[in-house]
């Protein structure tokens, strides 16, 4: 009688205690929980040699009953679908027997401390998987309601598990459960203010919005498919939509204020932060606050930029310490950004400021290039950082409607007089030769610094270029044994072969697609489909290469 008594009550106990954990981990318990019983620590101190740890039997006892203790305490959160690091070619061990490290041991001949230590390592994992959930937990609460209607509450999440219930269901890097989760970076790294948005009724697809309120003032939206809106989408979309009054609430801050703001970050970031992404996230958001103005806010903006030399100095300070941005490049050369017909005298100090820089830049990638330096290469140290600078921005000028930005800045700004860009133009192309003016992405970048300078020369040509480029072709032409125009008459294949073979080595040499570039290019400052071979680049104008220069 007594000991149905004690089976009842034990059975109570358990069934009691479905009401307090789920089904899932009451069934584990059942499974896997161990008494603390004389002959159950008499198991564990032999299975897992307690006796031979020293301490006398007291002290076995003790211990074995601790493991016991802890074991029915985090056993219930095994998984028995993980291995918990068992040898894969022991089969059937259940995770969710207390002996198992112990068979695991004599099966693999290893020593009881290194059994006892796994079991224990197993337990540690298990507590801090369950001290991780009871943190969850409390974070979910871990949010301050900014502001209620009937129809949405927009919540402002202060923690991860907080962002991760508001966000359930969402594709938000901020509310991920699964992979990395963003929120501590936004918002503990970067200083953005997260606010989400969501309805008060359940709605057919889970309907949810998230603003992102960054520290210089500017904001991004998303839907719950983490798609992005522009200002007025989100305004008529979700604010006008659901009649939310943002007032006290969502700051509001003027085009001036975002880019004071905006400017400030990148000064601090050019002399602290090394982090590239963050350098370039931090320039381009300058562009599109500048490039988005509207046209009542740009006085204001042409104020500030005179009173505060922002972001004019920021931009210059970051070149300084980190090399020639392309951001850099853009601000200076686009007219929207530093307008032309609103020259001061702060302009024009900090413009002759960016020329300095893009000439130390094409300085520079000509040092690297005459050191043999090429596109893929990684030169090491100092060298490397410096070589991934100088090309990052001067690979820029290989789109053609960079150059011709680089053209429209030089007309408004140097009234089309910038005669040192010609000049380490020409330096560039003496020392290094025609290749790096035809080849690669180096020769487009080089090509467009050629279709700079011919776009602001006299007459449109560059003559020394033109001087060096058949001398050299004379020379070589000499050297074959071809005195005089008479001697570069071509006929048949066959019937001049010194003449195909000096054809052939300036072909190789990268003469004849220099100039036939070069020629190309100076038709189009031209304006005009002219055929004139300024340097011969054809059998018809090697006939003329010893009567250079040509009309």
């Amino acid at each position: 009688m007594c000991r149905s008594i004690k089976v009842c009550n034990s059975l109570l106990k358990h069934i009691n205690n479905v009401y307090m954990i789920p089904f899932k981990q009451f069934f584990y318990r059942v499974l896997s929980e161990v008494t603390d019983s004389k002959a159950n620590r008499a198991n564990l101190i032999r299975a897992y040699g307690l006796d031979q740890h020293g301490g006398g039997d007291e002290n076995q006892q003790a211990r074995a009953s601790e493991l016991i203790a802890l074991w029915n305490k985090f056993s219930p959160m095994i998984n028995k679908d993980e291995d918990y690091g068992f040898p894969r070619n022991i089969p059937k061990l259940d995770p969710r027997d207390i002996y198992a490290w112990s068979k695991v041991s004599k099966q693999m001949n290893w020593d009881h401390p290194e059994a006892i230590q796994n079991l224990e390592a197993m337990i540690a994992n298990l507590k801090r998987v369950k001290q991780n959930k009871e943190t969850r937990k409390q974070q979910e609460q871990d949010y301050t309601v900014i502001y209620k209607n009937e129809h949405v509450t927009v919540y402002e999440p202060h923690s991860e598990g907080a962002s991760c219930r508001l966000g359930a269901g969402t594709k938000w890097c901020t509310a991920a459960t699964k992979g990395t989760n963003h929120f501590d970076s936004y918002t503990k790294n970067q200083g953005v203010r997260l606010l989400y948005i969501l309805p008060n009724k359940p709605t057919t697809h889970g309907e949810k919005y998230a603003i992102a309120e960054y520290p210089d003032g500017r904001r991004e939206y998303f839907d719950d498919e983490d798609q992005p809106y522009a200002d007025h989408e989100f305004q008529e979309l979700v604010i006008d939509r659901f009649n939310i009054d943002t007032s006290g609430w969502l700051k509001q801050y003027s085009a001036v204020d975002q880019l004071h703001k905006a400017s400030m970050r990148l000064s601090k970031l050019a002399d602290d932060s090394n982090n590239q992404l963050e350098l370039k996230e931090a320039q381009e958001n300058i562009m599109h606050i500048v490039m988005d103005m509207g046209d009542a806010n740009y006085k204001d903006y042409e104020k500030y930029r005179e009173e505060t030399g922002m972001p004019d100095r920021a931009f210059l300070e970051l070149s300084d310490k980190h090399g020639l941005s392309t951001d850099t490049y853009m601000f200076f050369t686009t007219p929207r950004s530093n307008d032309p017909d609103t020259k001061t005298e702060f302009t024009i100090k900090t413009n002759k400021e960016f020329r300095r820089l893009f000439a130390d830049a094409l300085n520079e990638r000509t040092d690297l290039a005459l050191r043999g330096y090429g596109e893929d290469d990684h030169p090491g140290g100092s060298d490397d950082d410096l070589w991934k600078q100088v090309n990052n921005t001067l690979s820029y000028m290989k789109h053609q409607d960079r150059v011709w930005d680089l053209i429209s800045y030089s007309k408004n700004w140097t009234d089309g007089n910038w005669f040192e860009l010609h000049e380490l133009t020409l330096d560039a192309f003496l020392e290094l030769g025609p290749v790096h003016f035809t080849q690669s992405e180096a020769g487009m970048m080089h090509a467009g610094l050629l279709m700079f300078c011919l776009n602001e020369l006299p007459d449109n040509r560059f003559k020394e270029m033109e001087q060096h480029a058949v001398e050299q072709m004379q020379i070589a032409a000499r050297q074959s044994g071809l005195k005089n125009s008479q001697d570069m008459i071509l006929g048949a294949p066959g019937d001049n072969e010194v003449m195909e073979q000096w054809t052939i080595k300036m072909r190789r040499a990268g003469w004849i697609d220099f100039a036939n570039r070069y020629n190309l290019f100076v038709a189009g400052a031209k304006a005009t489909n002219d055929k004139v071979s300024y340097i011969p680049n054809n059998p018809s104008s090697y006939e003329k290469l010893f009567d250079y220069p040509m009309k």
